[in-house]
């Protein structure tokens, strides 16, 4: 007797090599839609719902098989697992890389660049000492490949304290603006 198409693992199955399809559908119509964030996010939210069901449907078609044997179940179960996990993989691996954009940072807003207290903590970490000066930031932020653009300070003081953090105090005459910051110091390991 010839097995049952209709039998849950191989609907399972068809699903999940179908959810990956859709998926790729919603991200092409993702790309038509433009700017509307709102859309966007949700179509994204769509996508990540689609993959997950994609994975336990494939799953959910491999316990089938002792029941129901391997043909039409097998190969459609495999597929969609492993275009679902890829699928799974690069959002993942997405996510994680934009939570990274947003970890706590400052901007100069004026420029786009990170602020003044994230390139001084760049120059700590990479040459393990504060700047003397800001020509010694500037330089320091040329050669790492950043697209460093100087801010317009009129003067910028670096003081180390003898507690080992920095005090920078920023100068700009035409607005009467000064700024005093404090870095700490990492902790010697």
């Amino acid at each position: 007797m010839p097995p049952k198409t209709t039998a849950l693992p191989h609907q399972a199955a068809k699903l999940s090599w179908a959810c990956p399809i859709v998926v790729f559908v919603l991200v092409a119509l993702e790309g038509q839609v433009g700017a509307r964030v709102i859309i966007g996010v949700i179509i994204e939210l769509i996508a990540l719902l689609l993959i997950v069901v994609g994975l336990i449907s494939g799953v959910i078609a491999l316990f089938g098989i002792s029941k129901h044997g391997t043909k039409g179940i097998l190969a459609p179960a495999i597929v969609g697992i492993i275009l679902n996990g890829l699928l799974l993989f690069i959002f993942v691996t997405t996510l994680l890389r934009l939570y990274g954009m947003f970890q706590p940072h400052t901007y100069d807003w004026s420029t786009g660049m990170p602020s003044l207290e994230d390139q001084v903590t760049a120059f700590q970490q990479a040459e393990k000492r504060w700047p003397t000066n800001y020509d010694d930031l500037v330089s320091f932020m040329k050669q790492s490949n950043s697209e460093f653009v100087p801010t317009s300070y009129d003067r910028i003081d670096f003081e180390t304290k003898p507690d080992g953090n920095l005090e920078i105090v920023v100068y700009v005459f035409n607005s009467g603006f000064t700024n005093h910051i404090i870095l700490k110091a990492p902790p010697k390991i």
